[in-house]
């Protein structure tokens, strides 16, 4: 893109034969922006040193190139970001999965043994101390499920305050 402004100064005034003789002076100022040059420029530098035309454009098309190319190797590491964080959360998940599995197994187990041990009093003839055994397992199962289905309202308010 080339823009040509000219501006008109004007100089020192004189007579000479008895006519008024003003001297003008004009400036040209171009302005130009792209990979090439303005193309008389390029014209003088063909004039100035013959074959210096096709190196500028030569080097023009090797530096777009070049820009192509840092946009493509950008664009492959976004991309290799983006799997190895869609791989990061997928292993976050299979652990917490897991994790999850595991914590539920040993809870089951642990409460039916204790709930089998109240059982076991009852039978025995301590039936108080059974009940007890029974109630403690039991009154855990049920604050945690109540606990869990209020905590995600909690938090989610939490962290709407926090925004």
């Amino acid at each position: 893109m080339s823009n040509t402004h000219h501006r008109i100064t004007k100089g020192q005034a004189h007579i000479h034969d008895g006519i008024n003789h003003t001297a003008v002076a004009v400036e040209k100022h171009e302005r130009h922006s792209g990979p090439l040059p303005a193309a008389d420029e390029v014209a003088k530098y063909e004039l100035a040193l013959p074959g210096s035309a096709n190196r500028i454009i030569t080097m023009a098309e090797k530096q777009q190139d070049y820009v192509l190319e840092m946009h493509k190797l950008q664009h492959t590491e976004d991309s290799k970001t983006n799997d190895h964080t869609f791989l990061l959360n997928k292993l976050t998940i299979e652990s917490n999965s897991r994790y999850n599995f595991w914590r539920l197994t040993c809870s089951v187990v642990v409460c039916c043994l204790v709930v089998g041990a109240g059982f076991y009093a009852i039978y025995k003839g301590a039936a108080s101390a059974g009940a007890t055994i029974i109630s403690i397992p039991l009154g855990g199962i049920i604050v945690a499920f109540i606990s869990e289905k209020i905590s995600p309202r909690v938090k989610n308010k939490t962290q709407s305050s926090e925004d």
